[in-house]
C-alpha cells in the first residue's frame, strides 16, 4: 500500500469529496501532530483509499499562547462552486 503526504490545498476534487465524506462533521478532532524530516511539526489528518494511505497536511498558525490554530479557510473544503464536489445522498453507502 502506498503512503502519501498531500496538502489540503492540493487535493484532487475526488479526494476532497472522500475527505468530506469521511469527516462529515469536520476533521478537527482527528488531526495528528507529526514531525517532518526537518524536525518541524506538521499537522495531518489520515485518509485511506483502497490502494493509498494519505496524510492530509493541514495549515496551522501559532497563536500568542504558543498553541496552534487551524489556518484553513472555510471554502477550502466547500464544494458549492465546484460541480465535481457536490454530494448526493446516493454518494453514501447504507
Amino acid at each position: 500500500m502506498n503512503r502519501v503526504i498531500k496538502s489540503l490545498e492540493n487535493l484532487s476534487p475526488e479526494l476532497k469529496k472522500l475527505l468530506k465524506k469521511r469527516y462529515p462533521d469536520g476533521f478537527e478532532d482527528s488531526i495528528m501532530r507529526i514531525t517532518n524530516a526537518k524536525n518541524e511539526p506538521i499537522f495531518v489528518v489520515p485518509l485511506e483509499t483502497d490502494d493509498t494511505n494519505y496524510l492530509i497536511k493541514i495549515a496551522v498558525v501559532k497563536n500568542s499562547e504558543g498553541e496552534y490554530d487551524l489556518d484553513v479557510e472555510d471554502d477550502s473544503m466547500e464544494g458549492e462552486d465546484d460541480p465535481d464536489f457536490s454530494m448526493d445522498d446516493d454518494d453514501f453507502d447504507d
